[in-house]
């Protein structure tokens, strides 16, 4: 029998969450903490489950929201998922994929252009990194600086002055000599040369430092850096032959053209994918999941239905709550239960592997760029490929210059071994104590007394020690530099052999010029080994694809659970019974939920800490290969402080898990005690992501492959602490609160009997329950039987049940394709009216006339917001009534003002369109802090970014959030953490997943969506990328901010298609009067330009038409010439 985490105490067939694995029936040989732990959980889960309850009775929480929370499906809506088009996954397995090794099948011609390309590949990766021209490249710069090497003595300060004080140094052994003690005079001059020496060594720490590093050329980190280029360029010479051209371009350019048109329609089915992907992958994560609803029910549904089983038959339990009744008042929660359990049924482990093929070769084949690869390919067949004149390269020059830096650096550490000398407290003590004794010597009338305290002195031969050493040191230093002067000189009288291999290279520089020139030739590059791999495409990767799409059919298929998932819950609005009113005497449910959710959570990761010591162990273990190459990086890497958190955390666990009682006590109060002994075990105190960013970093700097792997391993292990929760700390606010919530808790149990004692139609009531519950229960095993059955012997069902035998439903669209077809037709009907076809602008002419006769925009003045230009980027008007007003951010901000307004869409969706935030300036306020917190206090899941932060030399918008994964960035007492960075739409779309913390308040986190591709004063060049953004963005659940620099521009075209997309697919027409009243209306200034509306009107065709394919070949016409159309008024602007 196939079993699932939701009945009874099976284990989880989803293992990589670990507590689905427990029984419900503890041992009771485990150890205490464990034991203790399972009934903290169950109170947590109880908490929760009552918050629910009373959330969805009074309709403040959205089921919406919950029900994908609840079953770990990521910032997704149950319906996008059941939205996505499987039967467009479906063709893309059998009508693209299924073909691709036939259609790619090649000629004599092609196989000979492929067989270029891989020579070029070869040429173009030696030259990586050589920046400017390669024909008759002038390495004048790297000449002067072995000139200068070679002629000039290097500058060191300090260290001439401190040579020329040895020979007032070497008196000091006149004054040693006991023998032949100095006389009166003599003692003078030698205290007074002495004094000298050691005035100067101690201003030599000075000049040292002031000096700073020895290499001093920007352009270029050492000789042998200097030199790469060239190197570079003599490999790539060699390569260089008769094998890197090719007659048969134009073959190849249409082999190309005709593969990459039928791959086309991938792009569409990858938004699908990726959304069912990152669904699963959400749902199977081994990573902390963001709760809103659920902090005590961490593994989701299936917690809710222990929480069930918790009531019914854990003996603990039952005397805490004092009552059976509680189980009927969640009853109305079995649906809900049962109904879950076909998700997980449904989504098990395999379906993310399953899916995962599919995915990779559709993101593979999705990131070809067409039109770079057609330009390349063009480029190519018009380059000129000369013959090789086979230039000789210098022999042994690289060792030469090698010797150079080799001496440079041996250079570079005497200095720094100098300057750690002089740099000693003791040396600079023991100085200060004789210079003392010179002073004493100067006017003394009889010196020998000064001759006799010097030698008496405890400390003079160490002093004599450390002060000739130092000398040495400035004697080895000196030839060090000699040494480097060589050494130039020696490439010094090269360097005509290595000008002379730059001309003789002649007009095959030229072509690596024109090659490395080419803008699509690393995309023609990429192409070409997944072309080579689609045509070894076997029947064991096709059934894999195959397999992939019938995961999205179970997804799709899943359409049904949900909504009774969402009636179920939704029924519960409203419903009212003696057992269900009563849960209203726990105040404030949420709180308590959170707070005792997360405080046993603290402990439930302090227990699997335990649980996987030997695991930890081996861990920290394996960070020994950080210290070896730490010292490449800028940034110190300090894994030594998680080692010493480690050891630090396991002794304190120690202590506590011997400290751990299981208290025979009913009242949650004395369960405190653990929470109090729990904030005492110390755990991780660094930031292991940023330490994790910084290992990455590492990794790409160090040349052996063994210890890239390990650095790999570090940085692996370091995500797996991560995930296991071990910053304790995070928790000590939750442990000390659970005093509060414990007591409360207590109280209401209480006070739930009592209101149920005084009811006298609940007794009987009960009894009708648990006799209707248990038909139910008999009926949800027959239910579920039925459901096994289906699921897993569904032949069998079909033949014991043949009338249910049906289709999969069809899945629906926005805008089907007839009244797609008829916009289409009608739109560009309309502009060719307005604008006299004959004429060869009649698209501009008529955008011009039908859009400029629509005027509409706020009444007066008076509708506008005080201007406070200190909190203005740009002095634009504000309309009062629909602008964000800030609240609840303390002494944060001086006022409640920023330049953003609410725009609502037809479905009463929020988008928040803003100006970008500004830093600090002279006369202008920072409104980052500001940003962030309307985003906060709006709940947005998304930020939706229109502008690059600079744009032909001018700041759009200051920098407000860290660039890559792993790195941050503070603001007053906020931080903002990049998680995640991934790029999208071949390189158009920045996706990064964003952590914000104010202060003490929560944490939180959203998705920050950047375009790259819409300049200041114009628009995408592809209204195609631009829509499937759009799409993407829309995609997220929850208001939205959008921004650009002004807020006005391009937000005002991105909110008006969002609203046009939603009246379109109401409406099943193109109504701009309907979307710019509002629009205008809400911000002043948005889409007062006739190519705004234009363009809205072409995005919302292009949006609808990603997933309703065009069917008539005259519509599709249509369609083309709209887009070029469009693209000439982009180009002309």
């Amino acid at each position: 029998m196939k079993y699932h985490p939701l009945i009874g105490d099976s284990p989880s067939p989803i293992p990589s969450r670990s507590e689905f694995r427990r029984r419900f029936f503890r041992n009771t040989g485990d150890p205490p903490l464990k034991l203790l732990l399972a009934r903290l959980q169950m109170i947590a889960r109880l908490t929760n489950g009552i918050y629910l309850h009373r959330g969805l009775t009074t309709g403040s929480i959205p089921p919406g929201d919950l029900i994908p929370e609840l079953l770990h499906l990521g910032p997704v809506k149950t319906s996008q998922l059941t939205g996505v088009n499987s039967g467009g996954v479906q063709d893309a397995v059998t009508k693209i994929l299924k073909n691709l090794p036939t259609q790619l099948e090649a000629g004599t011609e092609v196989t000979e252009a492929e067989e270029t390309l891989a020579d070029i590949e070869k040429i173009v990766k030696a030259l990586d990194g050589v920046e400017g021209p390669i024909q008759n490249r002038n390495v004048s710069e790297f000449s002067g600086m072995i000139e200068k090497l070679s002629t000039t003595d290097i500058e060191i300060g300090g260290v001439k002055d401190l040579g020329n004080t040895k020979k007032y140094w070497d008196d000091t052994e006149k004054l040693l000599d006991t023998k032949t003690a100095p006389d009166h005079t003599d003692a003078g001059t030698y205290f007074k040369n002495m004094k000298i020496a050691l005035d100067e060594l101690k201003t030599t720490k000075g000049k040292l430092g002031a000096t700073g590093r020895l290499w001093t050329w920007t352009s270029f980190k050492s000789a042998s850096d200097a030199l790469a280029p060239s190197l570079k360029i003599s490999t790539a010479a060699t390569l260089y032959g008769s094998s890197t051209k090719s007659n048969h371009w134009s073959h190849y350019s249409s082999f190309m053209d005709k593969f990459l048109n039928n791959i086309a329609p991938l792009k569409s089915t990858l938004l699908d994918l990726h959304l069912v992907h990152n669904s699963l992958k959400a749902h199977h994560s081994l990573l902390s999941y963001n709760f809103t609803h659920s902090h005590g029910l961490p593994n989701g549904a299936p917690d809710l239905a222990r929480m069930l089983d918790d009531l019914n038959g854990d003996t603990w339990l039952k005397s805490v709550v004092k009552t059976d009744l509680l189980v009927v008042a969640f009853s109305s929660l079995k649906s809900f239960e049962v109904e879950s359990r076909k998700v997980y049924e449904q989504l098990g482990e395999q379906v993310l592997t399953e899916l995962k093929p599919l995915v990779s070769v559709v993101e593979k084949l999705s990131g070809l760029e067409k039109d770079a690869i057609v330009s390349g390919i063009k480029a190519l067949q018009t380059l000129t490929t000369p013959v090789s004149t086979f230039p000789w390269w210098p022999s042994d020059l690289e060792s030469d210059v090698t010797d150079v830096d080799t001496s440079f650096g041996e250079l570079q550490e005497k200095v720094d071994e100098l300057l750690a000398a002089v740099s000693a407290p003791e040396l600079l003590e023991m100085c200060d104590a004789v210079i003392a004794i010179c002073d004493e010597a100067k006017d003394a009338p009889n010196r020998t007394v000064q001759v006799k305290k010097f030698n008496g002195y405890e400390k003079k031969d160490e002093l004599k020690t450390q002060v000739d050493a130092i000398y040495e040191l400035v004697r080895e230093i000196d030839l060090a530099r000699g040494v480097v002067k060589t050494n130039a000189s020696v490439v010094k009288d090269r360097m005509d052999e290595l000008e002379k291999f730059h001309t003789e290279l002649g007009e095959v520089g030229g072509y690596f010029d024109d090659l490395l020139a080419i803008s699509g030739l690393k995309s023609v590059l990429r192409a070409l080994p997944v072309v080579v791999d689609m045509r070894k495409l076997d029947q064991l990767a096709q059934d894999s694809y195959s397999t992939g799409s019938e995961v999205v059919k179970k997804v799709v298929a899943l359409k049904e659970t949900f909504e009774k998932m969402e009636k179920s819950v939704g029924e519960m609005k409203g419903a009212s019974t003696p057992e269900t009113d009563a849960l209203e005497l726990l105040k404030d449910p949420g709180r308590h939920s959170k707070t005792i959710g997360l405080a046993v959570r603290g402990i439930a990761n302090m227990e699997s800490a335990v649980e996987k010591k030997s695991e930890v162990d081996s861990i920290v273990a394996g960070f020994d290969v950080v210290k070896k190459h730490k010292n490449l990086l800028e940034s110190s890497i300090n894994l030594d402080s998680v080692v010493t958190d480690v050891s630090k955390m396991y002794s304190s666990l120690e202590t506590f898990q011997k400290s751990v009682t299981i208290p025979d006590s009913t009242h949650l109060a004395d369960l405190f005690e653990t929470f109090q002994k729990a904030k005492k075990v110390t755990g991780i105190t660094g930031d292991l992501q940023k330490l994790s960013a910084l290992v990455e970093k590492l990794k790409e700097v160090v040349k052996d492959g063994g210890d890239q792997k390990n650095l790999e391993d570090v940085r692996t292990s370091l995500a797996t602490l991560d995930s296991m929760g071990l910053k304790f700390s995070r928790y000590h606010t939750y442990f000390l609160g659970s005093r509060a919530s414990l007591t409360t808790l207590d109280s209401f149990f209480t006070d739930y009997l009592n209101k149920m004692k005084e009811d006298p139609s609940v007794v009987e009531k009960k009894n009708n329950i648990i006799i209707a519950l248990a038909i139910s229960t008999l009926l949800v095993a027959a239910i579920v039987g039925h459901l096994i059955l289906y699921f897993c012997y569904r032949n069998t069902f079909y033949k014991i049940y043949k009338c249910c035998r049906q289709k999969s439903p069809d899945t629906s669209v926005v805008v089907t394709v007839d009244p797609l077809e008829q916009i289409i037709c009608k739109f560009m009907g309309i502009i060719r009216k307005e604008g006299i076809e004959r004429e060869a602008d009649w698209f501009s002419v008529g955008s011009i006339n039908l859009f400029t006769k629509i005027n509409f925009s706020v009444e007066n003045d008076k509708s506008f917001a005080q201007p406070q230009s200190t909190e203005y980027k740009y002095n634009l008007s504000l309309v009062e009534e629909t602008r964000v007003v800030l609240t609840g951010y303390g002494n944060r901000f001086t006022s409640d003002l920023y330049h953003a307004n609410i725009f609502k869409l037809p479905n009463n969706r929020e988008l928040v369109l803003a100006q970008g935030p500004q830093k600090e300036s002279e006369g202008k306020n920072s409104t980052i802090e500001k940003f962030w917190w309307m985003a906060k206090q709006k709940g947005a899941k998304a930020i939706c970014m229109l502008c690059q932060l600079t744009e032909g030399g001018e700041v759009q918008c200051d920098e407000y959030y860290p660039d890559k994964a792993g790195e941050f960035k503070d603001f007053g007492d906020l931080r903002v953490e990049c998680l995640e960075n991934t790029s999208l739409l071949e390189g158009r779309l920045e996706v990064r997943k964003i952590r914000l913390k104010f202060g003490k308040e929560q944490a939180f986190t959203l998705t920050h969506y950047q375009f790259k591709g819409y300049p200041v004063n114009g628009y995408p060049e592809s209204s195609h990328h631009f829509a499937q953004f759009i799409k993407i963005v829309l995609n997220v659940s929850g208001p939205i901010v959008v921004h650009c620099s002004d807020g006005v521009k391009r937000t005002g075209v991105f909110a008006l298609t969002a609203h046009l997309i939603q009246m379109t697919s109401t409406n099943n027409e193109l109504d701009m009067k309907s979307s710019l009243v509002p629009l205008r209306d809400t911000r002043s200034g948005c889409a007062i330009d006739w190519r705004d509306c234009t363009y809205s009107c072409v995005l919302t065709i292009e949006y609808i038409a990603i997933q309703t394919p065009i069917t008539k070949k005259e519509v599709q016409d249509e369609f083309t010439t709209l887009r070029n159309k469009w693209e000439e008024v982009v180009r002309a602007n």
